[in-house]
C-alpha cells in the first residue's frame, strides 16, 4: 500500500495533467487583472486624501442662471471671514492663463521652460492644503513679492540635483523671481495640480491685473471650516452675507432665490459637478463603480473556475479509492489517499 501512495505522489509531481497549467495561469492572470483594476479604483476614490485638514476643507459652489462657479474676489472672501466665524481661512487660487494669454517663460542660465501650469495663490493656501515642502517656506513665498515656489520636477529641469532655494529665475526676460520654496511633485490623486505657485501681489506686475483689490477679478475659493462645524449652517450664513453684499433689498432677494449655494467637501470634489472653465479634471463615479464590480466579478469567476478544475482532478482519484476499498483499505489509508496528493500539489505550485 505504501508503494501505491508513492506511485500516486510521483504521478502528481512529475506527470502533471494538461489542465494544471491552465488552472494556475488562469488564476494568476485573473488576480493580476483585478489588482490593476482595483489600483485604479483606489487611486480614484483616494483623491485629495493626503491633506491633513481634508475633513474641514470645502470648495464653494454657486449655481446661478449665468453659470456654475466657485469664484469670489478678495473683498468678498474677507467679508465672509468677518461675517462667518466658522470660516477659519479661505484659499484663493487663480491660473496664470486666465488673465494673461501668453505663457510665462522661465529661464535660468541657458535653460528655459515654458508652458508651466502656474497658480497665483493667497497666503491662506499654504495653511489649508498639505502639499509637501522639500526646501524653503511656502508661507514666505506667498507673502513676499517677486517670489516663486516650484515643484521638484521643475527644479530638476533647471538646476539638476543642486538646491534651487534662493536661486533667481528670469521671467519673460524682464522680471527676476527668487525661489523661496521647492515642493514635492503634486500627487496623481490631487484635484489641484500645478508646477509652481506665485504670490497674489505678483499678478499685478506680470499682467496688470490686481487680484488683491480689483473687484472684477475672481478666484477659485476653498474654505477651511472649524472642527465639527455644521456645513448647512455655514451655507445659510454665506447666503445671508451675499444678500447683504448685493444690497439687502427685495431685488437682491429675488436674484438670490435663483442661486444655489453649496460647499463641496474636498473628499467628494473629484466626483462633484464641474464648474464653468474648471481647472480640475473630474472623475466619473459610475465608471469607477462599474470597474470595481467588473474586477469583483473576474475574481469570483476565477475562484469558481479554480475550484471546478480542482474538483475535476480529484474526481479521477475516486477510481483509486474504489479499488482500495475493494482491497480492504482502512480509514487512514483512504484519507491519506486524498491528502498526500493535495500536499504535493501545493508544494509543486
Amino acid at each position: 500500500m505504501i508503494a501505491f501512495h508513492i506511485k500516486v505522489l510521483l504521478n502528481r509531481v512529475f506527470k502533471p495533467e494538461k489542465f494544471t497549467l491552465i488552472n494556475i495561469l488562469g488564476l494568476s492572470v485573473a488576480f493580476a487583472s483585478v489588482l490593476l483594476i482595483w489600483l485604479y479604483v483606489y487611486n480614484e476614490i483616494s483623491h485629495d486624501s493626503f491633506h491633513n485638514n481634508r475633513s474641514q476643507i470645502f470648495r464653494l459652489f454657486i449655481d446661478s442662471p449665468i453659470g456654475k462657479t466657485s469664484e469670489i474676489n478678495s473683498a468678498v472672501s474677507q467679508k465672509f471671514k468677518e461675517d462667518i466665524p466658522e470660516i477659519l481661512k479661505i484659499a484663493l487660487i487663480n491660473t496664470h492663463g486666465m488673465y494673461f494669454s501668453d505663457n510665462l517663460k522661465i529661464r535660468y542660465g541657458d535653460k528655459e521652460i515654458d508652458n508651466l501650469n502656474l497658480f497665483y495663490a493667497n497666503k491662506d493656501f499654504a495653511d489649508i492644503f498639505s502639499f509637501k515642502t522639500l526646501d524653503g517656506d511656502l508661507n514666505l513665498t506667498l507673502t513676499e513679492r517677486n517670489s516663486i515656489a516650484i515643484t521638484k520636477s521643475v527644479s530638476t529641469k533647471l538646476f539638476g540635483e543642486a538646491s534651487a532655494y534662493g536661486k533667481q529665475l528670469i521671467v519673460n526676460d524682464t522680471i527676476f523671481l527668487t525661489v523661496r520654496a521647492v515642493l514635492a511633485d503634486v500627487p496623481d490623486n490631487s484635484s489641484i495640480k500645478f508646477d509652481g505657485l506665485l504670490p497674489f501681489s505678483l499678478c499685478k506686475e506680470l499682467t496688470k491685473v490686481d487680484l488683491e483689490n480689483d473687484e472684477n477679478c475672481s478666484c477659485d475659493s476653498y474654505f477651511l471650516l472649524g472642527k465639527n462645524t455644521d456645513k448647512n449652517e455655514v451655507i445659510k450664513k454665506i447666503r445671508h452675507s451675499i444678500f447683504n453684499i448685493m444690497g439687502g433689498n427685495k431685488e437682491a432677494e429675488g436674484m438670490l432665490s435663483q442661486v444655489k449655494v453649496d460647499l463641496v467637501p474636498l473628499s467628494k470634489l473629484h466626483f462633484s459637478t464641474p464648474i464653468d472653465y474648471d481647472h480640475i479634471v473630474h472623475g466619473n463615479r459610475n465608471y469607477v463603480l462599474t470597474l470595481f464590480f467588473v474586477g469583483l466579478g473576474i475574481l469570483i469567476l476565477a475562484i469558481i473556475n479554480f475550484i471546478n478544475i480542482d474538483i475535476a482532478r480529484n474526481f479521477e482519484s475516486s477510481k483509486d479509492t474504489g479499488v482500495k476499498k475493494v482491497m480492504g483499505a482502512g480509514d487512514f489509508s483512504l484519507v491519506s489517499q486524498l491528502h498526500i496528493p493535495a500536499i504535493s500539489d501545493t508544494k509543486s505550485r
